[in-house]
């Protein structure tokens, strides 16, 4: 949840996207990240299937999925990290 945050704070393309749209880049950027840490995602993406959709966040689902395709994406970059994770 802090790599997601801290992307926002980043962020310094920040208001040029739609609200869902930032949500689904830093749930990205949290997935890559953790991958980078070799983490699994398992634990965020139960989290994050949790949240409904609302005005400002997408649906969980989405996001859990988005976030995981962002962590299995920089696994095969790094290596090292099994899939399953």
């Amino acid at each position: 949840m802090l790599a997601h945050e801290w992307f926002h704070f980043l962020d310094t393309a920040r208001g040029t996207r739609s609200l869902h749209e930032e949500e689904l880049k830093a749930d990205a950027f949290a997935g890559r990240l953790l991958a980078r840490l070799k983490f699994p995602a398992q634990h965020f993406a139960e989290l994050l299937r949790e949240y409904p959709q609302s005005r400002t966040h997408p649906g969980g689902e989405l996001r859990a999925r988005t976030m995981l395709s962002a962590h299995l994406e920089e696994q095969g970059k790094v290596g090292g990290v099994s899939p399953a994770n």
